[in-house]
């Protein structure tokens, strides 16, 4: 016996009044049902010594049939508001009862606000104060912000003034530039040619190095002839003969000073060459000097040229000054700011922001619409639920679910937005629409649990009662089923049924559909509603069903016929431990022939 049928044999033996008057119907229906199987198995025992087999028999009638699972669970709210808050001030009223019903919004409960009341009055007044200082310092930076601002406008004037009048002078100025550029230019290269011809000029060492060779050339010669009369008047007294040595002396000397000369007389022409060179690059310069001087009279450069200088120097001291103004803006803008900040964002501003807050959060109000269901709040006690405990609880009774455990049997066949049946003791025999909306993946000791929405806005269920569950896993409207059984195979391989002809039972070819526990769906053009289709006795849907079957559901729908032997066997139809199944027909029992 699985475990579902096991919950389900629990509930059913648990005591009710539906239950003790259904039990005692049940016990009526054995006892006639002991009766009629007693009548049965001697027919059947007569039948088997004919050697014929016992029949019973259902009345076809078109109706739904259904695939389904029953499972039990509770009904609770889909829709849970736990009020908690963080104060920890003391309880001070109280406002709702356990089962009030509430708008979101209402007052819960209120807290005692005196301590944070007294602090509040103290914070103020700082606040007060340092609000006054405040604003005074935003005033004063706002008139430093405003005289910036005009002086800044004053200087931008005058910068753009300026910038005007360079651009005029300049434009002025361009054409004057121009016509003197050939002549600036010339002037330039000439001046650069004279610059470079009294370089070479005062660069020119040979000649002092020439004349210094002279010089020394000279001093030889005579030191060559003093030395030569010296020794010759002492030779004269051995007889006046000049020295042969000193004559050679002499002649190298003079021949040096010949050459040194003429060195110099070389040097002194190449001088002379650099001082015309650098005379006619001077007259040359002072030429084109006095072009560009005329070139500048001509369209009166100098004038132009002061204007556009003083007109550029006015622009770069305004040019200054507005950037100065510029930087004081900027500056006054920035204090602005910085007291703005301190008006607007003072600590004790926010303090007193706080607080305000605190003191509004000490009314606790509902976070919901519902119902409370729970309320943990007594007056003089703290408030606050960081221990896990909310203040109250609040459901809404018209949004239910029933929560429910699947057998793991059954898991693979669930699906979320199967369709639910509700049934509780406490809505009598109601059928409540339902939607399974809620399947996990993880089984825990009592199955894997789930979740069916109640669709019916009036169901009338409560929270906290039990109900049970029948999850549709398939259905079919307005279909023909019979019992398993009584789907046979005649010798030429076809799926067939047998339905009554009189006396005799004539077969029928069908094609079969969908399948429960107990039944099969059947199709044929021949099919209609009241035929008498058999079943063999001691099949899945006999009266051999036992009393956890009959007990679960899944009963066929329509009128269940219990006759003797004369007239057939015992009730078909029943559920499989939980799994139930909808067919359509009366059930009936009957012999062959």
């Amino acid at each position: 016996m699985s475990n579902n049928v096991k919950r389900r044999l629990k509930l059913w033996l648990r005591p009710t009044k539906k239950k003790v008057i259904l039990l005692v119907i049940i016990v009526a229906l054995l006892a006639a049902a002991g009766s009629i199987l007693s009548k049965a198995s001697k027919q059947a025992a007569a039948s088997a010594a004919a050697d014929e087999p016992a029949y019973r028999s259902v009345v076809l009638q078109k109706d739904s049939m259904a695939d389904s699972i029953t499972v039990t669970g509770t009904v609770a709210s889909a829709d849970v508001a736990n009020v908690t808050t963080q104060q920890t001030q003391t309880v001070k009223t109280i406002s709702v009862q356990v089962g009030d019903t509430v708008k979101k919004g209402d007052v819960i409960c209120t807290l005692d606000t005196a301590d944070l009341e007294k602090e509040l009055a103290r914070k103020r007044e700082s606040l007060a104060t340092d609000q006054s200082t405040a604003q005074r310092n935003y005033e004063s930076a706002q008139e430093s912000l405003a005289t910036a601002q005009e002086k800044y406008q004053t200087a931008y004037q005058n910068y753009a003034t300026a910038a005007a009048d360079l651009e005029a002078k300049r434009s002025a100025y361009l054409p004057a530039e121009n016509s003197i550029k050939t002549y600036l230019d010339a002037y330039n290269a000439a001046l650069t040619a004279e610059q470079n011809a009294g370089i070479a000029l005062n660069s020119n060492t040979q000649i002092v190095a020439a004349q210094a060779a002279v010089e020394a050339a000279q001093a030889a010669v005579a030191a060559a002839q003093g030395g030569g009369s010296q020794q010759g008047s002492a030779e004269s007294g051995a007889g006046n003969m000049p020295s042969l040595q000193n004559s050679d002396a002499l002649a190298q000397a003079q021949a040096q000073l010949a050459a040194a000369q003429q060195q110099l007389a070389q040097a002194q022409a190449q001088a002379a060459d650099l001082a015309k060179a650098y005379n006619d690059a001077a007259a040359a310069r002072q030429a084109a000097e006095n072009s560009l001087k005329s070139a500048k009279t001509n369209c009166n450069y100098e004038a132009l040229f002061t204007a556009y200088s003083n007109a550029d120097q006015a622009f770069s001291t305004a040019k200054q000054s507005y950037e100065a103004a510029k930087q004081q803006v900027d500056t006054a803008e920035q204090q602005l700011q910085t007291a703005k900040d301190q008006l607007d964002n003072d600590t004790v501003l926010e303090t007193v922001e706080q607080l305000q807050e605190q003191i509004e959060d000490c009314t606790i109000r509902a976070t919901a619409d519902g119902t409370i269901t729970s309320l943990n709040a007594t007056v003089g006690s703290s408030a606050s639920t960081a221990g896990g405990t909310p203040l109250a609880t609040i459901q809404n009774t018209g949004a239910l679910k029933v929560s429910v455990n699947i057998d793991e049997n059954d898991i693979q066949q669930m699906k979320v937005g199967q369709r639910a049946i509700i049934r509780s003791d406490s809505t009598g025999d109601k059928e409540i629409s339902g939607t399974l909306t809620q399947l996990s993946v993880t089984t825990s000791e009592n199955g894997f649990p789930a979740e069916v929405s109640v669709d019916d806005a009036d169901s009338g269920l409560l929270i906290g009662v039990s109900a049970k569950v029948e999850i549709v896993l398939s259905e079919t409207e307005g279909v023909y089923s019979v019992p398993y059984d009584a789907v046979e195979t005649n010798d030429s391989g076809e799926k067939v049924i047998y339905v009554r002809d009189g006396n005799d039972w004539k077969e029928l070819p069908v094609t079969t559909g969908m399948e429960t526990s107990y039944y099969i769906e059947i199709e044929s053009d021949e099919l209609q509603d009241g035929m008498e289709v058999r079943v063999p006795v001691g099949s899945s849907g006999d009266a051999s069903m036992s009393i956890e079957e009959m007990m679960n559901g899944g009963m066929m729908q329509g009128e269940v016929v219990i006759e003797g032997p004369a007239e057939g066997g015992g009730p078909a139809g029943g559920p499989d431990g939980g799994r139930g199944q909808q067919g359509g027909g009366a059930v009936m029992a009957a012999p062959v022939g």
